[in-house]
């Protein structure tokens, strides 16, 4: 969950799906 709220942070929640993929 951490990675998932750091890239939330980084891109804004525009792409978090991405985010949460990795």
């Amino acid at each position: 969950m951490k990675r998932w709220y750091i890239c939330w942070t980084t891109f804004k929640c525009i792409k978090f799906v991405l985010c949460k993929d990795i």
